[in-house]
Parts: C-alpha cells; structure tokens; sequence
C-alpha cells in the first residue's frame, strides 16, 4: 500500500490521502500517523479510498480513529470513491452511517458533509 497525496482534484490549496491496496494490521499506524500529521495542518481532510483492495477491523478501526480525531479538532473527514471492500465492511459492521463515502473527490474541503455523531 501507498500514501500519496494527489492535489489536483481538488482546490490547488487542498489535499487528498489517496490510500491503495489493503488496509490492515500491518499499516494500520502508518496511516494513522499520516492522517495525525495532516491533521495537525488541516482540521479537514479527505481520503480517496477507490484503491483499496482489503480492508481488515484493524483497517477500519484507523479510519474510525481519524473520523474521531479529526472531529476532536474541530474538523471533518470525507471518504471518497467508494470501494467494495470497504463498503462491504461498513455494511456488515453497520457503520455505513458513522463512516458516509461520498462518490467522488470532486467536492471542495469546505463541502465536507458533516458525518453522523454516534
């Protein structure tokens, strides 16, 4: 899996996490402290989540954490492009609310919808 950032979607001054591949156990801290160290310059952040091929409750749980983190700052976070693994994972665990995939990146960060609170 790679983090890499891909600004061209968006505003010229925003960035997008695009994260690819499988999202487990074994990256679960390396993108949590991506997401961290973005986070710290921007409250609002969003995660191009198309790429993904796997996604385990380690992966998921790293994505809840941001969610909660970002919310934490006074931020919010978008996941865009909508992959099977992880809508899967959201249906089966009933988190499809908590976790809302928008279907593209083409929104600006101030159009971040405001995800359920729990």
């Amino acid at each position: 899996m790679s983090l890499e950032i891909d600004s061209g979607t968006l505003n010229p001054h925003d960035d997008v996490l695009r994260l690819e591949g499988e999202i487990d156990l074994a990256r679960r801290q390396s993108i949590i402290d991506e997401i961290e160290s973005r986070l710290l310059r921007d409250a609002r952040l969003v995660v191009d989540v198309s790429a993904v091929t796997f996604i385990d409750c380690a992966g998921l749980s790293a994505l809840l954490w941001a969610r909660t983190r970002a919310a934490h700052v006074g931020g919010e976070l978008a996941l865009v492009g909508p992959c099977a693994a992880l809508s899967r994972m959201l249906r089966l665990t009933s988190l499809d609310g908590a976790l809302p995939l928008q279907a593209a990146v083409a929104a600006r960060k101030d159009q971040i919808p405001p995800a359920n609170r729990w």
